[in-house]
């Protein structure tokens, strides 16, 4: 059953945790959820919607998660003052418009599934991505001061890991360390200086860094 906010419960205002689940339908924000001291989780199993705005879908102080089996995640601000996080467990895609958190998460499961970041990516500590199709902005730093710490894999057999099959693009403003970089073609423009610990290139990858440029 469609859990719809605004609809089924009027507004959810919490200081703890928020959790809205869907069991076989979607969880839809018409109107205003809030954790003030904690975290809100969004599971809905054939989707997720949230076309209010991110003053209506707010945890300043914790992590907003949205989470879906089958269907859509379609969320126009998804913000948060911790980890700022969206997947797809089985199939279906992901679009957001702007997503913010000290903490960046986009992934799924299912190798065919996409992720689109129509407008920003802000983040802070640590972006992880997984995932074979991306369709991202420039990612966007809180702020410049140390090393933003990224992961990028994609998704293979079994939706185990694997390399990513599309083809990444990727701009990120400040001093970059790839932990995992796990791909078959990237194109990747880093605005400081540019570390990776493991690196995997099934096809070409191209890298340039404070005056530094290289292929693979």
């Amino acid at each position: 059953k469609t859990l719809t906010i605004g609809t089924n419960v009027a507004s959810v205002i919490a200081k703890g945790d928020v959790l809205a689940r869907s069991n076989y339908g979607y969880v839809i924000n018409d109107s205003h959820i809030e954790s003030k001291e904690n975290s809100i989780v969004l599971d809905g199993e054939i989707g997720v919607t949230s076309q209010v705005g991110a003053a209506n879908l707010s945890a300043l102080n914790g992590s907003i998660s949205a989470v879906t089996t089958y269907g859509q995640i379609d969320i126009d601000e998804l913000i948060a003052g911790q980890t700022a996080a969206a997947g797809v467990k089985e199939a279906g895609s992901v679009k957001i418009g702007d997503i913010k958190g000290k903490d960046v998460v986009l992934y799924t499961e299912n190798a065919d599934a996409t992720i689109t970041i129509e407008k920003s990516i802000t983040v802070e500590d640590h972006l992880l991505l997984q995932g074979n199709s991306f369709d991202l902005p420039k990612i966007q730093r809180t702020n410049l001061d140390g090393t933003l710490i990224v992961d990028v894999n994609g998704v293979g057999a079994g939706n185990g890991s694997a390399a990513m099959k599309g083809n990444l693009n990727l701009t990120i403003d400040g001093d970059v360390r790839f932990t995992t970089m796990n791909v078959t073609n990237a194109n990747v423009s880093i605005g400081g200086t540019m570390s990776i610990d493991k690196l995997h290139v099934g096809g070409e990858a191209h890298f340039e860094s404070q005056g530094y440029v290289t292929g693979v």
